[in-house]
């Protein structure tokens, strides 16, 4: 039985890891997102760079389409590695866990971005 459980908590283990990468990814694309629309804002009116200005709009659409659907595809891998299971029939409850495995992963999310701009923030002091 030990080993069975083991065998267990490595695939929840599995599951868990891969949905904190896919956060850290959509706390990476909502840094670049802000950093792509800040971009634009400081550009927009300047002569030398209003041919930029295009392509920039094209990467932040990137930005924030991978910002906005991939809390919801680490909420499914959130969902995948819970050792708890509810009914099928029930669908109170399956909304309920469905709502929180995605408020895990917009935590998540929020928690990888905090550590971004700090680390940014960091690198910018000790830059100086």
């Amino acid at each position: 039985m030990p080993q069975q459980t083991l065998g267990s908590d490595k695939r929840r283990l599995t599951w868990l890891v891969t949905a904190s990468g896919v956060m850290f990814a959509c706390a990476y694309s909502v840094a670049r997102w802000l950093g792509v629309v800040g971009t634009i804002g400081g550009w927009t009116g300047l002569q030398q760079r209003e041919a930029e200005i295009p392509r920039l709009r094209s990467q932040a659409e990137i930005w924030e389409t991978l910002a906005l659907t991939l809390p919801f595809f680490a909420a499914v891998l959130v969902w995948a590695g819970r050792q708890k299971r509810v009914r099928r029939d029930d669908v109170g409850g399956l909304l309920v866990e469905c709502g929180v495995c995605l408020a895990a992963s917009v935590l998540g999310t929020f928690a990888f971005l905090l550590c971004l701009f700090g680390l940014g923030m960091l690198i910018h002091k000790l830059g100086q």
